[in-house]
């Protein structure tokens, strides 16, 4: 009885088990049909645009090709090209000077004349000791010739000549040092000597200085030692002069310095108006590197990618990541040496999303064109334009 009972309630259950599962199935097929008629084609539209909602925004911006000039900025002095302290050999009283201060002289100008009378006077007594030894050789050596003679006084007498012509050419090289003149061409100084002033040897007189053209002398840092070429193009600027001298690398210091670890480098500029002085304090801007084809992209395009740097490219609508080797940096840009091509167009914000190679994106242009009033998408369909 009770096996009966139990295989009636088993069949019940079967049946409304199955009724519910009939019951389900009608309501899922209702729900999808009634979902496909109500959705009007606006909102299919959506549901098909969804998966665009993946894609990432991004700021983008065609890199620049420009030119670039890698510059290094140094203080110096100005120097002379040539420069001496004149100072006399001999002591005595000055008794002429032959130069205006401040002027310009050439070579070998008189400038300043020493009492010489004293001098003067002991060549005249060495011509004549000369004199008298020449004539003493010539008879001595007539003797010999007619055998009436011997050869050692003709050879002393000959010895005799020889030392009073010495004697004289040295009394007339001092002679000459009683006159000052200008060893070069050159602007002199002022001097504290006056007509009657008795000087000696090795006393200061008077600075000239040849100051065209003028050399530039400046420290450079060790670390630019394997770019420094003699030949280099500088340009330098003088404190109170508005022109801008241009000028070359003559030569480059054979040693480092091992205090401020840098380098003493030399260049030359014209100053044919002879305005520049020695001593002035010049700023001097020395060029590097030179490129007139340089890639350059901002500095906010740049990312770091295990332990790389790299940049992310747009190529069909998809953000592709490159390596790439940088250089300089200046005024926010950076210039790129390799890895890029003057055609391409680069992420510059929002690259922090992509976090794979080939991230489908939707480009705008970037904040910093927007604010120089450019429109990117024309520059971005004529770039692509140019590619293929």
């Amino acid at each position: 009885m009770r096996i009966k009972i139990l295989k009636k309630l088993l069949d019940t259950w079967r049946r409304l088990l199955f009724l519910w599962q009939f019951v389900f199935i009608l309501f899922f097929v209702g729900a999808g049909i009634g979902l496909f008629f109500l959705l009007s084609p606006s909102q299919l539209d959506v549901v098909q645009e969804a998966p665009k909602r993946n894609t990432v925004l991004v700021e983008v911006e065609p890199i620049k090709v420009q030119r670039f000039e890698e510059n290094l900025v140094a203080v110096g002095n100005l120097v002379a090209n040539d420069s001496v302290m004149l100072r006399p050999e001999i002591e005595g009283k000055i008794t002429e000077i032959l130069f205006t201060p401040g002027t310009h002289v050439e070579k070998g100008t008189s400038l300043i004349k020493i009492d010489d009378v004293i001098l003067r006077a002991k060549v005249n007594e060495a011509q004549a000791q000369r004199r008298l030894a020449e004539l003493d050789y010539k008879r001595t050596q007539l003797l010999v010739e007619k055998k009436v003679g011997p050869i050692k006084e003709m050879q002393k007498a000959y010895a005799a000549y020889e030392v009073h012509t010495a004697a004289l050419r040295g009394a007339e090289k001092k002679l000459e040092k009683c006159l000052i003149v200008a060893p070069f061409g050159g602007l002199v100084g002022l001097t504290d000597m006056s007509i009657g002033s008795y000087v000696r040897p090795g006393e200061d007189l008077v600075m000239i200085e040849d100051i065209d053209p003028m050399k530039v002398d400046f420290h450079v840092g060790e670390v630019y030692i394997q770019d420094l070429k003699v030949g280099m193009p500088v340009k330098v600027k003088v404190d109170g002069f508005p022109n801008v001298y241009q000028g070359l690398v003559k030569a480059i210091d054979a040693r480092v310095d091992t205090i401020n670890h840098s380098i003493r480098v030399r260049a030359s500029i014209d100053n044919a108006s002879k305005d520049l002085r020695s001593g002035l304090f010049a700023s001097v801007t020395l060029m590097l590197k030179e490129d007139e084809t340089a890639i350059m992209v901002p500095e906010s395009a740049i990312e770091q990618r295990k332990g790389e740097q790299v940049v992310y490219r747009i190529i069909d609508d998809k953000a592709v990541e490159t390596p790439v080797v940088i250089g300089s940096r200046r005024d926010g840009m950076v210039v790129v040496e390799e890895g890029l091509f003057s055609y391409d167009i680069v992420v510059t914000a929002g690259a922090s999303k992509l976090h794979f190679s080939g991230v489908p994106v939707r480009t705008i242009s970037s904040s910093r064109m927007n604010e120089k009033g450019k429109d990117i998408t024309n520059i971005v369909e004529k770039l692509k334009q140019e590619a293929k």
